[in-house]
């Protein structure tokens, strides 16, 4: 699908995509492909973040909300 924006977590191995489907998309660079998709916004998703430490992300929807998803640790950006 069609993306907003993307942002390159700190590790540079991973990168977040904002979805207009109102999907947020984790991404291994390496292995091209998304592992794994953060689903709850009613609308498109207009940015996405990676907190410094690359163990949350943030995303901003055109549903007006804020979300706050966490990381999961087996392949955490952060590492």
């Amino acid at each position: 699908g069609a993306v907003n924006q993307v942002a390159f977590a700190p590790d540079s191995k991973h990168l977040v995509s904002a979805g207009r489907d109102g999907t947020v998309r984790l991404w291994d660079i390496g292995k091209r492909r998304a592992i794994r998709a953060y689903t709850g916004h009613t609308g498109e998703v207009k940015a996405a973040r990676f907190s410094p430490d690359g163990k949350h992300l943030a995303s901003v929807g055109s549903d007006g909300t804020l979300r706050l998803w966490r990381v999961p640790t087996s392949f955490s950006a952060g590492s």
